[in-house]
């Protein structure tokens, strides 16, 4: 091995000890440092970290037993070596306000017999203890609902798709009070596809759409 070869690997070994190896912990730290200091307040959050050539951070604002809340998702995007901020978009609001978070909400078996009722008129027989509700991943907000008699009986489309999520109330939609909101997804036995947004305490629902069309409440 000549001289040169032996000195470009030990320098290549040298930078290689040399070199800091950051967790996801200290990535997450500089983002809770980072909103610390714009919002001058703690702000409860979701992290996500995902270490490329550089390092995103994914972020959700969290509310009501620790659900996101809808359209408030955010980025920090960081040098993998050094920490350093490269770029951030945050869509956080320290002061949001959660009307109807005290109480019980619908609780998601409930979820059948009320589309039953306000979208069949009652057509239906809903066991409840047929009903089965299973959390989608490994996120607590997704979850699916079996056994419903009006749903599709093909095993891709035989779901109802549910998720939690926080919905603007305001009538700009732009202000700072939230509800906990179901989004709910679902193809019938008729090939008719429903999506609807359902508030979880007030037991409303907000928008219901079939095949892509609004419908009137």
């Amino acid at each position: 091995m000549n001289i040169i070869n032996y000195v470009i690997i030990l320098w290549f070994l040298m930078m290689q000890f040399g070199r800091t190896e950051y967790t996801e912990e200290d990535y997450v730290k500089v983002a809770k440092d980072y909103i610390y200091e714009k919002y001058n307040n703690t702000v409860d959050c979701n992290y996500k970290v995902v270490v490329d050539n550089k390092v995103y951070i994914y972020i959700d604002q969290k509310g009501y037993d620790d659900i996101p809340y809808n359209y408030l998702d955010s980025l920090i995007l960081l040098d993998k070596e050094t920490k350093k901020i490269i770029h951030a978009k945050l869509k956080m609001n320290p002061e949001v306000d959660e009307r109807y978070n005290d109480g019980n909400p619908l609780p998601l078996i409930k979820i059948p017999d009320f589309i039953n009722k306000s979208i069949y008129n009652g057509k239906y027989n809903i066991n409840e203890s047929d009903v089965k509700v299973s959390q989608k991943g490994k996120h607590k907000n997704y979850y699916e609902i079996d056994n419903a008699p009006f749903i599709l009986k093909e095993k891709i489309k035989n779901m109802i798709d549910v998720k939690k999520m926080f919905e603007p109330i305001t009538n700009n939609n732009k202000g700072n009070v939230y509800e906990l909101a179901y989004f709910i997804d679902f193809i019938d036995e008729n090939y008719d596809n429903y999506s609807m947004i359902l508030f979880a305490f007030t037991k409303k629902l907000k928008k219901v759409t079939k095949n892509g069309r609004r419908l009137k409440l």
